[in-house]
Parts: C-alpha cells; sequence; structure tokens
C-alpha cells in the first residue's frame, strides 16, 4: 500500500517563503540532496530573520529620531519667550550670564533654576499671581477611616 503523507496550514495567509521552501526540500527524493537544502534552507532563513530585525531596528531608530525632532520643535513652540524680552527691557543692571539666559534659554539645570528665579521676579514686577489650588484632601484618606468602612 503506498503511503500517504497530508499538509496542514493552520491560520490565514500564507506561507513564508521559508517554509515553502522547507517544504519543497522535503520531496526531494535524494537524502544527501535533502540534507544540504534543508541545512541550507535553515542558514538562510536565520540569515534572512537577522537582517528582518536589523532592517525593522533601524527604521524604528529613524522614527524615533524623527519623534524627538518633532517633540523639541513643539516644545519651543510652545515656550512663552514673550516674557523674556519684556523682562529684558523692564530690569536695569542685567549681568551677561542673566541676557544670555534670556535670549536662549538654559542648557543646565543650574541655568533653569536660575531662569525660574527670574521668571518669578518677572511675575512679582508684574503683579502675576499664581492660581494653583493645593490639594484639600479629596485624594487623602486615613488608616481610621479605612478601619470604619471595613469594620
Amino acid at each position: 500500500m503506498p503511503q500517504i503523507k497530508f499538509e496542514k496550514q493552520f491560520g490565514k495567509g500564507t506561507d513564508p517563503w521559508y517554509a515553502k521552501a522547507d517544504r519543497w526540500a522535503k520531496k526531494q527524493k535524494n537524502p544527501f540532496t535533502r540534507h544540504l537544502l534543508l541545512g541550507m534552507i535553515q542558514w538562510l532563513k536565520n540569515k534572512w530573520i537577522d537582517a528582518k530585525i536589523e532592517n525593522t531596528m533601524r527604521d524604528v531608530d529613524f522614527q524615533s529620531e524623527q519623534l524627538l525632532k518633532q517633540w523639541e520643535e513643539d516644545d519651543k513652540q510652545k515656550l512663552d519667550t514673550s516674557w523674556r524680552q519684556e523682562y529684558l527691557e523692564m530690569k536695569a543692571g542685567l549681568s551677561k550670564l542673566q541676557i544670555r539666559l534670556l535670549e536662549e534659554g538654559p542648557h543646565q539645570l543650574a541655568q533653569a533654576w536660575y531662569l525660574q528665579a527670574m521668571h518669578n521676579d518677572y511675575k512679582k514686577m508684574k503683579g502675576i499671581k499664581d492660581t494653583t489650588e493645593e490639594n484639600k484632601g479629596q485624594l487623602q484618606s486615613s488608616l481610621k477611616d479605612f478601619f470604619k468602612k471595613t469594620s
């Protein structure tokens, strides 16, 4: 009785090239040729996967650089620098460092603190008050409240 072999593909879509090549190699009658073809297909599959990963990572790196550039541009546009020019005109006797910070912006954390201090001075001179509300306990709880609810 002849031997019958069935092939089943699970899921949707088409087989990748290496699955098709693997099936083709397994159908070869010469065992030596079949062994060589299967080894070569496996080697090519590994090289193909490595290249695919490398290309994907390169694409992800490129996309992240583009996203970072876009974020930096958005931050520059959102940054309200009108107070800086006004502060330069209002305040007399500014140091070279203060003038450079107001014109170029901070490049270090300490410079950002210094610029924030100048911004606070500007708001004080203009009479601008912060409207931030403090937490009035809406998100606070105590252990005593917890035990009352659970008992």
